[in-house]
């Protein structure tokens, strides 16, 4: 699939259909639904991103068969529902809306572009334009409106889901249910960041700075980023991140970069990955968004220092051993700054899926004891079970709110079903795929 192909992806996760991007030497139909058609090429690029999306191998001939035949019913489905919809006078759809869902559509595509040049890249390379884009799916994303409407106000609102669903549901599906409830542990933590000699630090402080001053006095960004970032996955983008939003990247990183203006070269930055100078290169405010570059220069720390860092980790699990204030440690050691201002807290997880290490670290450790001394790729921790629930017997009640949106679900799908079922008598339908295989 071509570059532009997430652009066809990305609208078609709205829910409806997309029209192809390029031309078909010779298309057919392949149904008719009253005056209006579905084209063979339609119904490929739904098989084609299909395909993609779940991973069905293009080569299983019998399976995309059946698939083809079954996406095409659904097509023929949406076009009835989206008529009904249209028809209906308690539906509209205003401009306001078509215009909102489509420009959260484009967004939302380009946003799976690595920057604004690659999207616009994409577009000049098919031969169109955003403005074009936007008049090609507009219709698209007006009978898609429609059908949500349709199916919120004369499906979803008729469907309700009973204590006797849920139980019957639970009875028939027992076996696809665990039998017990994992282990869940509450935990604090004290990370102790493994951090190299402060002369090494200072060294390597030096030369970024040394390259922030070449980048103030004109040079360019992306060159210098091409040229020394030690960030495999953006240097050969000139350090490019794309588009971000908040809770993507490290705090430190994170609280800088959202600070800066567009244009705006920050100062040293250190987390856990090095030193970095960031440029901010678009924000989007209205959704607290930004696309930035960065020049990253790693200290990786040497066996000295992870000794030393353990040393400290030591005394500090000794001392509260023998009763020191475990916030007190926190937020005098500590290293995680995501967790410092909830006293080291961590939240609440099964055991089973944490990472090994943690599993490992925490499997025996009982409530209100300390952890051995652990290392992850983080740093060094000492963990702090505040509760541990163990293993108890599942029941249906552990799991009602669990199963009830999947019941909502089937029972909307049934109810969907058998609606259009009655509505397609009221329609002119010819499938036409089997005669043309």
């Amino acid at each position: 699939m071509n570059r532009l192909g997430l652009l066809v992806i990305g609208l078609w996760l709205l829910g409806g259909s997309v029209t192809p991007l390029y031309a078909v030497p010779v298309d057919r139909i392949v149904a008719v639904v009253d005056d209006d058609v579905i084209l063979l090429s339609e119904l490929e690029q739904q098989l084609e991103i299909y395909a993609a999306q779940f991973q069905i191998p293009l080569s299983d001939t019998q399976r995309i068969q059946s698939l083809r035949q079954e996406l095409l019913e659904g097509m023929i489905n949406d076009k009835i529902a989206v008529r009904v919809a249209r028809e209906d006078e308690d539906i509209s759809v205003s401009a306001t809306e078509i215009e909102d869902a489509l420009e959260s559509a484009l967004a939302d595509i380009k946003s799976r572009f690595t920057s604004e040049e690659d999207f616009e890249l994409a577009l000049a390379e098919e031969g169109t334009s955003l403005d074009e884009l936007r008049e090609k799916y507009r219709v698209e994303v007006e009978d898609q409106l429609y059908k949500s409407k349709l199916i919120s106000t004369k499906i979803r609102a008729n469907v309700k889901v009973t204590q006797a669903d849920l139980q019957k549901f639970y009875e028939e599906n027992k076996d696809k249910f665990p039998t017990e409830t994992p282990t869940e542990v509450t935990v604090a933590h004290i990370l102790f960041l493994i951090k190299p000699a402060t002369d090494i630090i200072e060294q390597k402080r030096q030369e970024l700075n040394q390259i922030r001053t070449r980048i103030l006095n004109g040079e360019d960004f992306a060159t210098l980023a091409e040229e020394y970032s030690e960030d495999p996955g953006s240097r050969m983008r000139g350090g490019d991140l794309g588009f971000f939003s908040r809770g993507s990247m490290v705090k430190e990183f994170e609280d800088v970069v959202f600070s800066l203006d567009a244009g705006e070269i920050s100062d040293i930055v250190e987390t856990r990955f090095g030193l970095h100078i960031i440029k901010v290169e678009e924000k989007v405010e209205n959704e607290d968004r930004v696309r930035a570059r960065h020049i990253l220069l790693r200290v990786a720390p040497t066996e000295s220092d992870v000794e030393r860092t353990r040393a400290l980790a030591q005394s500090v699990r000794d001392s509260l051993l023998n009763g020191a204030d475990f916030t007190e440690m926190v937020h005098r050691y500590s290293g995680d700054a995501n967790t410092m201002d909830k006293d080291g807290v961590m939240g609440t997880f099964p055991l089973n899926e944490l990472d090994e290490v943690y599993q490992i670290a925490l499997k025996d450790v009982g409530e209100g004891e300390y952890s051995e001394i652990t290392q992850s790729e983080y740093g060094l921790h000492i963990f702090k079970v505040l509760e541990r629930k163990d293993p108890a017997p599942v029941t249906f009640e552990d799991i009602a709110s669990r199963i009830e949106p999947m019941v909502q679900q089937q029972k909307m799908a049934e109810a969907y079903d058998k609606w259009i079922q009655k509505h397609r008598k009221d329609y002119y339908i010819e499938n036409r795929l089997e005669s043309l295989q």
